[in-house]
């Protein structure tokens, strides 16, 4: 009687700390160690902050299960934590993605990057909402709006859309560039696919899989979904025409996955940074061109025809490269180090 006595109270006041989950925060200039937890409380889940094992705050205000609103934590491929939001009405279903950042152990929002879809119109509207915001004073449900919306509108008779098949083709004119989007009839990102060309109408890139976010100024993000993480790939359009970059290059080795080691050769100028890399015993390189974000380094890895086949999500580039790469459409992310 005495035991299960025992194993009664450890399962009711011990449990939450046992299935905690538990979300690494990256702040590349701070010595310790901070972490979110989700855990049970009563009828309800809370996120704790900690440094350490050292508790420093709840937030009660993150973390919504209702009917039409659902919010949740999410780790961001590449490093760091993100809010992912999802509300479904008759007309409207809603996919929000909101990094989580860390400046001298505080905790905020900047942008939210959001993804609509009309059922009514059956079109895609996608935007970002940018406003810091202490975390503990972020409204869920406030990211839930039209602000900063644009939306795709029907175009079936471009030379893109024409050459990709495309029969439900849709586009949207940001900072002088086009931007098409194939949807083949499916709501979901898994199967649209995303054209970009600049101003002559010179195709930049292509990929599948993910949603394309424009931003403010050229700034724009791939937001796509890889199992259990949330991926946010942040870029400019002005670095994806740049060629042959005057800076002087970077040469080194990385493995991808542990096993796939690869040279690159990557220069820098102004925002934008470009270059190329090769796995051992081939022959084609992949071109790489990207920008600097925060601490993060972005790079798309392009073959010969503009498709995008692969991500760089990355913390460092010296002495080598170090993050994570995700395969385009998404799959689980591989380390790069």
């Amino acid at each position: 009687m005495l035991k299960l006595l025992c194993l009664f109270l450890f399962a009711n006041f011990y449990s939450p700390l046992i299935s905690a989950q538990i979300f690494d925060l990256s702040d590349q200039k701070a010595s310790n160690t901070l972490q979110l937890k989700i855990e049970r409380e009563g009828e309800r889940n809370v996120v704790q902050l900690y440094n350490g094992e050292m508790p420093l705050r709840r937030y009660e205000n993150l973390l919504e299960s209702q009917h039409t609103l659902d919010s949740n934590l999410v780790h961001l491929v590449g490093g760091g934590v993100a809010l992912e939001i999802n509300s479904e009405g008759s007309r409207r279903k809603y996919h929000v993605i909101v990094p989580i950042d860390v400046s001298g152990g505080a905790l905020y929002t900047d942008c939210a990057f959001k993804s609509v879809y009309d059922a009514v119109d059956q079109t895609r509207l996608v935007g970002t909402l940018c406003k810091k915001t202490p975390l503990e004073k972020f409204v869920v449900d406030e990211t839930v709006n039209d602000v900063g919306l644009l939306s795709f509108v029907d175009d079936s008779t471009s030379q893109v859309t024409r050459t990709n098949g495309c029969t439900q083709a849709k586009s949207l004119k940001f900072a002088h560039h086009s931007i098409f989007l194939c949807s083949r009839n499916d709501p979901e990102s898994g199967s649209r696919s995303i054209h970009i060309t600049d101003v002559e109408g010179k195709s930049l890139i292509s990929l599948v899989g993910f949603d394309f976010i424009p931003g403010p100024g050229d700034r724009f993000a791939l937001v796509a979904n890889a199992e259990a993480n949330a991926i946010v790939f942040r870029g400019r359009l002005s670095c994806l025409a740049r060629s042959k970059s005057k800076g002087e290059p970077q040469k080194g080795h990385s493995l991808i996955g542990g096993k796939y080691r690869f040279s690159y050769s990557i220069s820098v100028e102004d925002l934008c940074l470009e270059g190329a890399y090769t796995y051992s015993n081939a022959s084609a390189a992949m071109r790489l061109n990207g920008s600097n974000s925060g601490h993060k380094t972005y790079l798309l890895e392009t073959d010969k025809g503009a498709n995008v086949t692969g991500l760089f999500i990355l913390k460092a580039l010296k002495p080598k490269l170090i993050g994570e790469w995700i395969s385009v459409p998404p799959k689980s992310p591989l380390t790069v180090d």
